[in-house]
């Protein structure tokens, strides 16, 4: 039987696809970020960082289980599920990689180049 590999994962919502009053209720406090991290690594997520911005809100990860991802998701933010399914992404392996790239490039802003998050 082969155990399942971890892969590299991102799940969250962006200003591409998700107005801004609902964008809203998807931002990840600190302390938020931090219960995340804690809960996440108990779960046996091998790795996550968690981008939270007036315009998007994403994890990347590394884990053999996205549905503990999409769980911490909802459960953390002030948005239902049924907004998460409507709204959200999910990419893994190489576009999870490369949407990674062109976050930290600037090349998903708002503004082609800016680069803060």
């Amino acid at each position: 039987m082969s155990e399942t590999k971890p892969i590299f994962l991102s799940i969250g919502i962006s200003h591409w696809k998700t107005p801004i009053d609902v964008r809203e209720k998807f931002n990840f406090s600190e302390n938020a970020i931090d219960a995340i991290l804690k809960e996440a690594k108990t779960l046996g997520v091998d790795s996550l960082f968690v981008v939270s911005t007036c315009n998007r809100a994403q994890f990347f990860a590394h884990t053999k289980n996205a549905f503990i991802l999409k769980e911490l998701y909802i459960k953390h933010s002030k948005a239902s599920e049924k907004e998460f399914e409507k709204y959200h992404f999910k990419l893994s392996g190489d576009d999870a990689v490369l949407h990674l790239f062109e976050l930290c490039c600037g090349l998903d802003s708002l503004m082609l180049g800016d680069y803060k998050l």
